[in-house]
């Protein structure tokens, strides 16, 4: 969750009640529309997208001489086991909030989300309480699924601002965890004779813009024909702990990480007078990339592309003909893999 737009809304919840308060006795100005592009999925008795825009223009209005900063709005609210539960994310000029909460009473949730979505306008939207004091007019939801009237309370709004500033702490430590588990394959270019198949597992454990990631991977047997009738055979067997920083840019999570590692080689010969077998170590260094879609769930698929540097370049000599093999330098690997999220 981005810092500088969840500071705003926390502020801005403090002084929710105060601000309404005052602004109780004035004359509401014209309100002009508020640049908000809104994806929005909800069940039928829940608030529809007409409804959260309308909200919005009730309870908001531009301050003199400000231009909104354009917000792009995801919302979903679903319905699992007779509770409602809201998926929310808000962006603003790069940065980017979430929420996740639940309730019995799905119309509740609505309010929240535009109480949410008009605070993280800023300083340049300001909140005003409407003199009717009622719900939302003109919702066809309502007609076709009517709602049993909630308790009433003292202000819907500072209500719902009293609930989100209860669950924001909660959400932020909640979201600030990560712990995944991958599996996948790939290729690396030039580490074996010829393209090697590679298989990897591995874990993600940190927070959710950075985390170290161990991992654990195979190279199956590569065979290479030499001179004189001998066949060569490489395999290997190593793994790596890589330090990865990652950032959400839409539905998909972009990262960057560094990869050590160390991997055994063996190389062995048969055909020639002798059969013979060698291990050497294999140590690299590199930086890799990333993309994983969504971003966010329990599972994911992910695209990866790295170049490793070798420290040092193992080299296999089969007696009597030299050098079978030799790792070169630089070796790139694509990959990808399935994310399984905790």
């Amino acid at each position: 969750m981005c810092s500088s737009l969840a500071s705003v809304l926390r502020s801005r919840q403090a002084v929710l009640g105060v601000a309404l308060a005052v602004s109780s006795g004035r004359a509401r100005a014209t309100t002009t529309d508020l640049p908000v592009a809104l994806e929005w999925q909800a069940p039928p008795e829940c608030y529809s997208a007409d409804t959260i825009r309308a909200e919005l223009a009730r309870i908001t209005r531009v301050r003199p001489g400000r231009t909104p900063a354009k917000l792009n709005v995801r919302g979903r609210i679903e319905l699992e086991a007779g509770e409602y539960r809201l998926s929310l994310t808000v962006e603003r000029n790069g940065d980017v909030l979430e929420r996740h909460l639940a309730s019995g009473e799905c119309r509740a949730l609505g309010r929240e989300v535009t109480l949410v979505v008009a605070l993280a306008f800023g300083e340049g939207v300001e909140l005003v309480e409407d003199e009717s004091g009622t719900e939302p007019k003109g919702d066809p939801t309502q007609a076709q699924n009517p709602q049993p009237e909630p308790p009433k309370r003292e202000s819907t709004a500072a209500a719902a601002s009293a609930q989100s500033a209860a669950n924001g702490k909660q959400d932020d430590a909640a979201e600030g965890r990560r712990a995944a588990v991958f599996a996948g394959g790939g290729v690396l270019l030039r580490a074996l004779p010829s393209v090697a198949g590679e298989l990897f597992v591995g874990a993600e454990l940190g927070w959710r813009r950075a985390w170290l990631a161990p991992e654990l991977d195979i190279l199956p047997g590569v065979h290479q024909p030499l001179e004189r009738g001998v066949d060569a055979r490489f395999d290997g067997l190593g793994g790596g702990l890589s330090l990865c920083l990652g950032q959400p840019v839409s539905t998909v999570l972009l990262a960057a990480c560094a990869t050590p590692g160390v991997m055994a080689v063996r190389g062995r010969s048969s055909g020639a007078t002798e059969s013979g077998s060698a291990v050497a170590p294999w140590y690299t260094a590199g930086i890799g990339i990333s993309g994983t879609w969504p971003a966010r769930g329990l599972i994911g698929v992910r695209l990866g592309a790295a170049l490793l540097v070798s420290l040092n370049q193992p080299r296999f000599v089969v007696e009597g003909l030299g050098v079978a093999h030799e790792i070169p330098r630089l070796v790139p690997s694509f990959t990808s893999s399935i994310v399984l999220r905790f």
